[in-house]
């Protein structure tokens, strides 16, 4: 009888506390509802975030942004405004290389060693020539130019210079002025035998550099 009473009152009391639970979870689940109609209610007008990054990125004017990076990369690789030939003057350089590392033949063996200085001109014909220019020069240099010869920019607007010549124009670097031993504008460049012939050029034209 005691086994049966004890064995009672577990039973009620697990059936006690699952009622319990139940009445607090529907008890909570209608304060919760009466808690989300007391006062007013809004419904909710934030924007697409997608649709807002969309509308965003349509106003930016895309070609101002590439322009702006764009002169910002030449105004970073152009060296500083050459000054500008008063009297004509003709040059002979000769283009020095050095060897980063040993040179081998097919076959592995040495040719020159790391180091060696050489004259790349034994080897190699430039066939054109190399006009470094600034934009006030553009319409001096453009009946000389002939289908292979160069244009490389010193100052000036270089979208404004290939549109006028028809061609590509390129800006002068610090490698390449170095390289060929360019020291005022505008001056032509052309191989003599196995040397660079510079020429520099007086035109007349002012240049608010000198």
């Amino acid at each position: 009888m005691i086994k049966f009473t004890i064995i009672f009152t577990k039973i009620f009391t697990t059936i006690f506390t699952i009622i319990f639970i139940w009445i607090n979870f529907f008890s909570s689940i209608a304060f919760t509802q009466e808690r989300l109609v007391v006062g007013k209610t809004y419904d909710i007008k934030e924007r697409n975030a997608l649709e807002e990054i969309k509308e965003r990125a349509e106003k930016i004017d895309m070609k101002k942004v590439y322009l702006e990076r764009k002169n910002k990369w030449i105004d970073n690789v152009r060296v500083s405004p050459l000054p500008t030939a008063t009297v004509d003057k003709t040059r002979a350089e000769i283009p020095w290389g050095v060897a980063p590392k040993d040179i081998v033949d097919k076959h592995g063996k040495l040719l020159y060693q790391k180091g060696f200085k050489f004259n790349p001109l034994k080897w190699l014909k430039m066939t054109f020539r190399v006009f470094v220019i600034n934009e006030e020069h553009l319409d001096w240099v453009k009946p000389q130019l002939k289908p292979m010869d160069r244009v490389i920019l010193n100052m000036g607007n270089l979208a404004q210079a290939r549109e006028k010549l028809g061609r590509d124009v390129f800006i002068l670097d610090e490698p390449f002025q170095q390289k060929m031993r360019v020291e005022k504008v505008p001056s032509i460049i052309s191989q003599e035998n196995e040397a660079l012939q510079i020429q520099e050029v007086f035109t007349g034209l002012n240049n608010e550099n000198n």
